[in-house]
């Protein structure tokens, strides 16, 4: 099954497992409605045409590890669920543009965030072994959100360190990826050791997404990105923050440095993703998964 099956062929049942989560849930209808709002976002699991962004790692470490797609659909919904949560945090902690937070507002939208992690943890908790399951897209949850914190209260200067820059976007995206590798080898019955070699490959992916993201938000057509106004500190950031002369800069020059700063952050990334690539004959003998797990972090 390759990546592309996987977008025509598990995206529905994904979709079908949350939907039917969704409605079973012990709330009240308005309560629902918003919800499921929130999960149709554009991209979202529920849209019209999802990204299975979140989708694709978790089913395709499932079947690499040795299970059958559909043994992860279930851990898959989960985890498209708390993702639908933490971006929708991060646009409100950003103070980005989310089509929810225009309609209902501040109060409405985070309280949607709070019934969406619920709902992911219920999710797992049904299924067998559900405990562990839960737990490990808790304890992934957790460093995110420490990871996050950084991002708001550190700012990109000469004063901050490349490698706390680095631990920012590990605890982000790294641990959220890691996550879904994880959970899907573990939804295929795999062992500890390969369990752990499958969460540090998606660790490492994420590393790689997280860093394309923030180079993409140096973009000159980026209008909706947030970083650069807000001196997040993303590694590009830093470096081009670190690489600034004493006298003042003109555009051109800022622009210089960013675009350098772009060329250092995709150097880290390939090197990132290079070592993913050297886990991958140690996850799988097969060949189609091989290059579906190379091929995840093409997507990425």
């Amino acid at each position: 099954m390759g990546l592309t099956s996987i977008t025509e062929q598990v995206g529905a049942a994904v979709a079908l497992q949350v939907h039917g989560h969704l409605s079973g849930a012990p709330i009240t209808e308005p309560y629902r409605v918003l919800l499921g709002a929130a999960l149709a976002l554009h991209g979202n699991i529920l849209s019209p045409a999802p990204d299975l962004r979140w989708t694709r790692p978790t089913i395709v470490s499932c079947v690499a590890a040795g299970g059958v797609y559909t043994q992860a659909v279930p851990v898959a919904a989960a985890v498209e669920v708390q993702m639908v949560a933490l971006d929708l945090l991060d646009d409100v902690e950003d103070g980005e543009s989310n089509p929810l937070l225009e309609t209902c507002g501040l109060p409405a939208t985070v309280n949607a965030t709070t019934g969406l992690i619920y709902l992911a943890q219920q999710m797992l908790l049904r299924l067998e072994g559900g405990a562990s399951l839960a737990a490990i897209l808790t304890e992934a949850g957790l460093r995110a959100t420490g990871g996050q914190h950084a991002d708001l209260t550190l700012t990109a200067d000469a004063h901050l360190a490349l490698d706390t820059a680095m631990e920012t976007t590990a605890g982000k995206s790294g641990s959220l990826m890691a996550a879904a590798c994880h959970l899907g080898a573990a939804a295929a019955g795999a062992d500890a050791a390969r369990l752990r070699l499958f969460a540090r490959f998606g660790f490492l992916g994420g590393v790689v997404a997280q860093l394309a993201n923030d180079i993409r938000a140096l973009a000159p057509d980026a209008v909706a990105k947030t970083d650069r106004a807000l001196r997040r500190p993303t590694l590009p950031l830093v470096y081009a923050a670190r690489n600034r002369t004493p006298t003042s800069e003109s555009d051109q020059s800022l622009a210089d440095r960013e675009g350098g700063a772009s060329y250092f952050a995709w150097g880290v990334a390939d090197a990132y993703r290079r070592h993913a690539l050297s886990l991958i004959p140690a996850l799988t003998q097969d060949p189609a998964s091989r290059a579906d797990l190379a091929g995840l972090l093409r997507v990425l």
